[in-house]
């Protein structure tokens, strides 16, 4: 767990994702969220829906939901993954191209 989120709740962290004024503070709080999911698979679902909140491939920066994504992607738990397709199913398909092409699959 970050030390930036140690004592933000998950709803904490669920506020500042979808708060677009966060600015990159919503990539990290993406990415903590997903970490936790990883330990509680109840979450799953919620990082999922925080990953896809800002997914679209932009042409001079990176989603702030891929953070998350590279953590499910790494971390090679498959409920995880399975979630995260189940996500990115609804996607465009240059987005959901571009994600695996960042990892090289």
């Amino acid at each position: 767990m970050d030390d930036e989120f140690a004592n933000v709740s998950d709803e904490g962290l669920q506020e500042i994702i979808y708060d677009k004024r966060n600015g990159l503070v919503r990539a990290r709080a993406i990415r903590e969220l997903t970490r936790r999911a990883l330990s509680n698979h109840a979450l799953l679902d919620d990082a999922c829906r925080a990953i896809s909140s800002d997914h679209e491939a932009g042409v001079h920066y990176i989603p702030f939901g891929w953070a998350g994504a590279d953590v499910i992607f790494l971390a090679g738990d498959r409920a995880a993954m399975a979630a995260l397709l189940k996500e990115i199913k609804n996607w465009n398909l240059d987005d959901q191209r571009f994600l695996l092409l960042r990892w090289d699959v």
